[in-house]
Order: structure tokens, then C-alpha cells, then sequence
């Protein structure tokens, strides 16, 4: 349904565009994410928000940024550093890429739907209740995180790295909007 009305909007393709273009320099459109998100997590009917208050989207963006940096980019470089370390038998460990992958999206949605309840930072800590909203959510996080790594692994494999920002910015409209709706209805039961 999500697709769906992604594709009922009539500017779907422009405002996409715009995203992916403003991907190359993130700030903006990671703002845009998290309006997405933040609708997602309200129970708002999704729908592409339009390209306004980019001081806002500039904030915004810059906070989904610093959670990104937290809960994905330093654990994946600290994944690489150990791997680093253990030299050829890291080849054995490789194979955790795997269950790193696939638990970094929904990580990372977790600590920004703490961040976006208060706005504050600290409350994207709180790892006692990660592990229940991890549990709980395990099988209906599955399908949309895949979905969103197949998308982007099929840019890594045929290596067009130059529609990568295109491809990121349309998958997250609809993952992180699904994401926030999956997290809101589990923190409600």
C-alpha cells in the first residue's frame, strides 16, 4: 500500500529526483527521510512531503545524520577494524556480515524513533528496550529490511554507483516510513 501511494503521487517522480540529487549532499534529504519517518511514526497516511523549509529539513537532517553515524557507520568501521586485525582468518568472521547487515536498518530505526519521541539523544541509549522492540519486531522488521538491502545490493553488485543516492533516497521513503509504522504499533502492544 505504501508503494502504492508513492506512485499516486502525481510529483512522485520530481520530488524523488530532487531527493536523490540532494543525496549527494545528504543533509537535506536525510531531513526529508525523517519527515517520512516521523509521519510514519504519528500513523499519518504516507505521502510524499513537499520540498519546503529547508532550514527545518537542514536540522533534521543533520540529527538523522549523527544517529546514522552512531548506530551504523562506527559499528560497521569497527566490524572492518577487527577484521582488519584477525587478517586471513577474518575470512572465517565475514560471514557475520550478514546478521550485521540486515540488524543495522532496524538498529538504526529504533534509536531514531526513541530520538524523534523527545528529541533528545541520550534516549537513543536506552538498550534494554532495543532488545525487547528487536524481539518483538524480529519478523515484521524481516521483510521491509530486506526489500531495502536487496535494493541497494543490486547498485553494489552492478556497480552504478552513480545511482546509488536515486536509489537510496527512493528505497527509504518507503523503508523508513513502514519502519516507523512497524515500531509505533509494537511499542503500542
Amino acid at each position: 500500500q505504501v508503494t502504492k501511494r508513492l506512485f499516486s503521487d502525481k510529483n512522485w517522480l520530481k520530488k524523488c529526483l530532487i531527493g536523490g540529487l540532494l543525496a549527494l549532499l545528504p543533509i537535506l534529504s536525510f531531513g526529508y527521510l525523517y519527515k517520512i519517518f516521523e509521519s510514519g511514526k504519528r500513523g499519518a497516511a504516507f505521502e510524499l512531503p513537499e520540498w519546503n523549509e529547508f532550514q527545518k529539513l537542514a536540522l533534521d537532517g543533520v540529527k538523522f545524520l549523527l544517529i546514522l553515524i552512531v548506530f551504523v557507520v562506527l559499528p560497521v568501521a569497527l566490524c572492518e577494524w577487527i577484521l582488519e586485525v584477525l587478517g586471513r582468518a577474518s575470512s572465517i568472521f565475514r560471514i557475520l556480515w550478514i546478521p550485521l547487515t540486515l540488524l543495522e536498518g532496524p538498529v538504526f530505526c529504533v534509536a531514531l524513533y526513541f530520538f524523534s519521541v523527545r528529541g533528545k539523544f541520550k534516549d537513543c541509549f536506552n538498550f534494554s528496550a532495543y532488545e525487547v522492540l528487536l524481539r518483538k519486531g524480529a519478523f515484521e522488521y524481516a521483510v521491509p529490511t530486506l526489500a531495502f538491502c536487496g535494493l541497494l545490493a543490486v547498485v553494489l553488485l552492478t556497480q552504478l554507483w552513480v545511482l546509488m543516492p536515486f536509489v537510496f533516497f527512493f528505497g527509504g521513503t518507503v523503508y523508513f516510513y513502514i519502519m516507523a509504522r512497524i515500531i509505533r504499533s509494537l511499542e503500542i502492544r
